[in-house]
Parts: C-alpha cells; sequence; structure tokens
C-alpha cells in the first residue's frame, strides 16, 4: 500500500441502507480522513458499511480497503470497540 495521508480533507459516502434514506444521513465532510475513518469503523451500524466509501480527490476507497487503512500500523488515531 502506497503512503496514505491520514491529515487530508475527505468526503464520506454511506452505503444505502432502508432506515436512512434522508440526504444528510448518506454523505460527510471530514477535515481529517483519520477522524473519517474512524467513524466508518467506529461508529456506523455493520449493515450500512457495504456500500459506504471515502472519496479524496479522484480516489475512491471502499469498506475493504478503509478497513485495511484503519487497521494500518500507521492509523494515528487510538482505536475502539465497534458500536453495537
Amino acid at each position: 500500500m502506497t503512503p496514505f495521508d491520514y491529515n487530508s480533507k475527505i468526503e464520506v459516502f454511506l452505503g444505502r441502507h432502508k432506515k436512512w434514506q434522508t440526504p444528510a444521513l448518506n454523505f460527510r465532510r471530514f477535515a481529517c480522513a483519520a477522524e473519517g475513518i474512524r467513524f466508518i469503523i467506529e461508529e456506523l451500524p455493520a449493515e450500512r458499511l457495504r456500500g459506504t466509501y471515502l472519496k479524496i480527490g479522484d480516489e475512491r476507497f471502499d469498506h475493504n480497503r478503509i478497513s485495511e487503512l484503519y487497521n494500518h500500523p500507521d492509523y494515528p488515531l487510538v482505536r475502539h470497540a465497534r458500536a453495537a
């Protein structure tokens, strides 16, 4: 994996689920990629992960690559347990 800038600004597009169809809950911006990744992995319900991706410029990261970034030794934040 090439070096990833965890301080980059990112956009997060959340996977669709019948419970969450409002536009406000389908897109978020983060000033820091590490915070966006933490939000996706630790706070999103598991059923929202499929179809969720983050975007930095023209590059997209699907939920598998997001998990790799979160589990990478360079991830700068303290990891917490996933929300139930």
